[in-house]
């Protein structure tokens, strides 16, 4: 047991000589201290922006490797310098001066990289690896670089779920760089399909066909072509943009839906005679609510208020492609239509009163079906 902590004693003595040894070799090496390289500023030719610390009292020749690696491995920029002189202290270097060769990977990390200067998305390490001319064993120093997601892609207009009253409406869009785009590789891939019933916007986009698809465009608004299958009454759209760079993938936008102005769903109940209601009874609605009341004139200045669950009055809000448009429509003598998508509702339940010109009150109990 003696002779076993003894050797254990050694061991540990050793290791410690090692360590210190190490230690010692390190802190006379050339030592990088500080890169400019960020998320925001990586412009792969200035990856050798560095600061370096010399120890010893004389000059000495290095090159300098650099990788730049996802932290699941996968590979985004290499670079190596060429054989350079570091004064004693603290120096910074130039890239451009030094700079001997430059690899970028062939992937979508790589190639918005080097387009636009910035990091997509994602966990980096940024390492440095230093030669010491001479055969001294190298150092290697990495960095973690953390990009979040800086940018946007938003549609704007048609606003989703509205409804439009033109066969040929402007499709637009915003995101945060620059339009028109300086860069050719920097494009927009609009994609337009008509949805089916039951189906949600994702899906319709993902598996049907599409009605439009304009694969590069350089700016935030088309018109929609004319040249191009019309849009047609009554039926319900879904679309898309998505930001690509030199053919990559960098972000999208949400889905969004519209339709045309004449729709009607012919799960509604036509007309329902408020004036016959009791208050109790309870309508489902899916897309607008149908209403009549018997009386021997015909009100033009109808109130309308929906209460939700909570007893709280809900306003509609007004669409971007089309502000002034009214929610209730006259449909005939005492016959009406209160298109509930302006209103932005929620699927469940809710209480629709209805004063006339004279102040009379109806309340109808409905249950949407968003």
């Amino acid at each position: 047991m003696q002779c076993r902590n003894r050797f254990q004693w050694v061991n540990s003595f050793a290791l410690s000589v090692a360590l210190l040894c190490i230690a010692l070799v390190s802190a006379g090496q050339v030592l990088v201290t500080g890169h400019s390289f960020t998320p925001f500023s990586a412009a792969p030719r200035r990856v050798f922006d560095l600061s370096v610390t010399n120890p010893l009292p004389e000059a000495r020749s290095i090159k300098i490797k650099a990788t730049l690696r996802l932290q699941a491995g996968e590979a985004v920029l290499s670079a190596e310098s060429a054989p350079f002189e570091v004064a004693p202290g603290f120096q910074r270097i130039n890239s451009a001066s030094i700079l001997e060769s430059l690899s970028i990977a062939d992937n979508a990390y790589g190639s918005y990289m080097n387009g636009t200067s910035r990091l997509l998305e994602g966990t980096y390490e940024l390492c440095y690896e230093v030669f010491t001319l001479g055969g001294e064993l190298p150092t290697n120093q990495c960095y973690p670089l953390i990009a979040t997601n800086s940018t946007f892609l938003h549609l704007v207009s048609p606003s989703d779920r509205s409804v439009v009253n033109v066969t040929n409406p402007a499709l637009t869009w915003t995101h945060s760089g620059i339009v028109p785009s300086s860069d050719p590789r920097e494009t927009f891939m609009l994609t337009l399909v008509e949805m089916v019933d039951g189906q949600k916007a994702p899906q319709a986009i993902a598996e049907n066909s599409p009605h439009l698809l304009i694969p590069k465009l350089t700016s935030h608004a088309i018109l929609y072509p004319l040249n191009t299958p019309r849009l047609e009454a009554g039926k319900q759209y879904a679309w898309q943009v998505i930001h690509l760079y030199d053919g990559y993938l960098v972000q999208a936008s949400d889905v969004w839906t519209f339709r045309l102005e004449g729709w009607e769903d012919p799960r509604d109940v036509k007309y329902v005679d408020i004036s016959a209601s009791k208050g109790h009874e309870i309508v489902d609605v899916y897309e607008s609510f149908y209403f009549r009341y018997d009386e021997s004139y015909n009100s033009t200045d109808l109130k309308i208020a929906i209460i939700n669950s909570q007893g709280e009055a809900i306003k509609p809000e007004p669409q971007n492609d089309d502000p002034v448009a009214s929610s209730l429509q006259s449909n005939g003598f005492n016959g009406y239509r209160l298109r509930l998508s302006p209103y932005n509702l929620k699927a469940g339940d809710y209480i629709i009163r209805i004063s006339d010109a004279k102040g009379k009150l109806f309340s109808v109990q409905i249950k949407y079906h968003r």
